[in-house]
This record gives structure tokens, C-alpha cells and sequence, in this order.
């Protein structure tokens, strides 16, 4: 019992320190999204509630501002992280979603 109530502690604490973070912070679990703070909210314009377990491609329009189907871009942008741990602002003109 002590070890559920430290581990649901901790859980709370972490979200607080997400919430903290003046970016947009999503956590993605085998490429769904298990959590994100507030600012993730506010740019994708949704409540947590109405986002948790969906993809990136969920979260996006058909199409990126540039023209080029979200799927493709998403798929570009993964593979960049998972292949050589590169990071993504999502803030950066390129990324963002409209």
C-alpha cells in the first residue's frame, strides 16, 4: 500500500512539474500520448481529457501548412527522433499546427 500511494504521489508531482514548463510537453507511449501539460493543450487547442491515447496524426489536420499530408510529416519527424534522438520544437513555423 505504501508503494501505490509514493508512486501515485509522484505521479502528481510530475505532472505539477510538466505544468511549470513554459513549452508545449506531450509524453508518448508506443506512440500514443499518456500525458501533457497545459501549454500541449493550448497549442493543440483541446482539453487533456479529449487528446489522452491519441497519435500525433490524431491530433493533426489532414494536411501541414506547407502542403504535404500530416501522416508524412509526423512520419519524417519520428523517425529523426527515434533514429538519431534529435529533439522537436514544436513552436518552430514548420511544425505547427493550424
Amino acid at each position: 500500500k505504501t508503494g501505490t500511494t509514493r508512486r501515485i504521489k509522484m505521479e502528481a508531482n510530475c505532472k505539477d512539474l510538466l505544468d511549470l514548463v513554459n513549452n508545449a510537453l506531450g509524453i508518448f507511449t508506443n506512440g500514443s500520448l499518456s500525458e501533457c501539460n497545459k501549454q500541449f493543450q493550448e497549442l493543440f487547442n483541446v482539453q487533456n481529457t479529449d487528446i489522452t491515447g491519441k497519435t500525433l496524426v490524431d491530433l493533426s489536420p489532414e494536411f501541414q501548412v506547407d502542403g504535404r499530408p500530416s501522416a508524412d510529416k509526423i512520419s519524417t519527424v519520428t523517425t529523426a527522433i527515434f533514429s538519431n534522438g534529435s529533439s522537436v520544437n514544436l513552436m518552430d513555423p514548420s511544425y505547427i499546427v493550424k
